[in-house]
C-alpha cells in the first residue's frame, strides 16, 4: 500500500483499468466467480487511496480464446507453430479439419477467414494460455439495423434485418455482466476499429461488404472482400451506446476509422511509439501522430525503458504536442528523485480538456491551455488566468508568465525552453 500511496500521489489519477483482462488474455484459469473477487478486491484496495476511483474492465474486440482440446486431433502434427516462441502468428489460417469443427460453432458467423474460408487464428498471444493451452479465434461483431441495404448484409443473414452475429451479441452480454453485475464504471476495449492493420490481416476475403475491393496492376479488381473496421461500424456504434446509455465511460483503442462511430462521447487514443524520443532530434517526431487530430487527439505515451527518466518522459510529452496530441501514460514510470528523477506534472493538469484548437506545440481546450512552445497565447475565460509551468524533467518551476487584458480576452506570454519544458494555462 505505501508503495501504490507513493505513486498515485505523484501521479494524479482517478480512472483504473484493471487486470486481468477479462475472458481473455491473463484471464486465463479464472471463471466470473474467481475473476469478481480479484477485481471486488483490487478496488477496495484502491478505494482506500483514491476514494473516488473509477474502475474500467479491459475487453478484447476481436480475440476470444478456445482450448486447444476443442480441436481435438484437426491441429496439424508440423507446420502450425502455437506460442510466439515457437513461431505462431498473428492471423494464423486453420486447415480443413479445424475450420469444420469451427462451422459448428456459434461462432461460424463471427470468424475472420482467408479466400478460401478457412477461419483465422492468433498464435502469437498464447503466452497465458497454459491450463489448459488455447488459441485465439479472430472474431468482428456485425450488426445491421432495419435500415441496413440487404446488398451489405452477410450471406449467412438470409436477407433478414436486423441483423446481428454472435460476437456482437455475446460482447453485450459481456458488458451487461461487467457494468450491471459487477458495476464497473465504465471498459477498456482494445483493438477496437478493426481498421488498424495492414495486409490482409484488416479483412475477411470469404466474402464481399458490397464497397471493398483489390485492385490489380492494370487497374482491374481481382478480389472482393470484406473491410472489418467499415462493416462492423453499427455493431461498434451500439456497444458504446450500450455503455453510454447507462451513464458509463468508454475508453477505447484506436481511432474511430467509420463515420457513425464518430460522433459518439467516447475517448478514443492510438498507439504512437516507434520513435526515438531523446537524440531524434530537437523535435521529437513520430508522424503517425498526426492521424489523432481528425479524432480524439490523445496518444499513448512511450513505453518506458527501464532506465526511463523524467527526461525522457518530456519528450514524449514534446513528441505528442508536436503533433497537437495529448498523453497517456503507457508503462511510465521513473524515480522522483536521483539521477532519472522527474515528475508527472504537465499530465497531472492536462485533463478534462475539451479540443478547440490544435497547434504545433500547443494545444487550446474550452478548459485549459497546454504547450510546450514560447509565445503569446489567447484566454478567453472571463476567469483570470493561473499558469503552471514545468522544467525540463516534469517538475514544478516557479512561472514567469506576463498575463495581459480584461476579462474574457486575457493574454498569457510563456518563456520555456522550447520542446524541453511545458506550461498549462488554466482557470486562477
Amino acid at each position: 500500500r505505501e508503495t501504490a500511496t507513493a505513486l498515485l500521489a505523484r501521479k494524479k489519477l482517478k480512472y483504473f483499468a484493471l487486470s486481468p483482462w477479462f475472458e481473455y488474455y491473463n484471464y486465463w484459469g479464472n471463471d466470473r466467480e474467481s475473476y469478481k473477487k480479484l477485481m471486488d478486491d483490487a478496488r477496495s484496495f484502491l478505494r482506500t487511496i483514491v476514494p473516488d476511483a473509477k474502475f474500467l474492465a479491459c475487453v478484447e474486440t476481436n480475440l476470444t480464446p478456445m482450448p486447444l482440446s476443442f480441436f481435438g486431433d484437426s491441429i496439424p502434427k508440423t507446420g502450425f507453430p502455437i506460442g510466439r516462441e515457437n513461431g505462431g502468428k498473428y492471423g494464423q489460417a486453420t486447415v480443413p479439419a479445424m475450420n469444420d469443427l469451427l462451422n459448428g460453432t456459434e461462432w461460424r458467423d463471427s470468424l475472420q477467414r482467408n479466400a478460401e474460408g478457412m477461419a483465422l487464428v492468433d498464435g502469437w498471444y498464447v503466452q497465458f494460455y497454459h491450463d489448459p493451452p488455447a488459441l485465439d479465434l479472430m472474431v468482428y461483431p456485425e450488426y445491421h439495423p432495419e435500415d441496413t441495404p440487404p446488398a451489405q448484409l452477410p450471406p449467412w443473414a438470409d436477407g433478414k434485418t436486423p441483423y446481428a452475429n454472435h460476437r456482437f451479441k455475446h460482447g453485450l452480454e459481456q458488458f451487461r455482466w461487467l457494468l450491471d453485475d459487477m458495476g464497473f464504471d465504465g471498459l477498456y476495449i482494445d483493438q477496437f476499429s478493426l481498421a488498424f492493420n495492414t495486409g490482409d490481416i484488416r479483412y475477411s476475403l470469404d466474402r464481399w461488404d458490397g464497397r471493398t475491393v483489390k485492385i490489380g496492376p492494370d487497374g482491374r479488381v481481382t478480389a472482393k472482400i470484406t473491410d472489418l473496421g467499415l462493416v462492423g461500424g453499427e455493431a461498434r456504434k451500439a456497444w458504446v451506446s450500450f455503455v453510454l446509455d447507462r451513464g458509463k465511460t468508454v475508453v477505447a483503442n484506436t481511432l474511430p476509422a467509420v463515420r457513425c462511430e464518430q460522433p459518439l462521447p467516447a475517448t478514443r487514443f492510438m498507439e504512437t511509439q516507434g520513435y526515438e524520443p531523446v537524440t531524434g532530434g530537437e523535435i521529437p517526431y513520430q508522424p503517425t501522430l498526426a492521424k489523432g487530430q481528425l479524432g480524439s487527439p490523445v496518444g499513448l505515451g512511450h513505453s518506458f525503458p527501464s532506465t526511463g527518466t523524467g527526461e525522457f518522459f518530456m519528450r514524449t510529452l514534446a513528441a505528442h504536442l508536436r503533433f497537437g496530441m495529448l498523453y497517456y501514460y503507457y508503462a511510465t514510470e521513473f524515480p522522483a528523485d536521483g539521477e532519472r528523477g522527474g515528475e508527472f506534472g504537465p499530465v497531472n493538469h492536462m485533463f478534462p480538456f475539451t479540443p478547440v484548437e490544435l497547434h504545433q506545440g500547443w494545444v487550446r481546450g474550452k478548459e485549459r491551455l497546454i504547450t510546450c512552445v514560447s509565445g503569446t497565447f489567447p484566454w478567453n475565460h472571463t476567469a483570470k488566468p493561473g499558469v503552471f509551468q514545468f522544467d525540463d524533467r516534469g517538475r514544478d518551476k516557479a512561472s514567469d508568465a506576463g498575463i495581459e487584458g480584461e476579462p474574457g480576452n486575457w493574454r498569457v506570454t510563456l518563456n520555456l525552453r522550447d520542446w524541453h519544458e511545458a506550461a498549462v494555462v488554466e482557470a486562477e
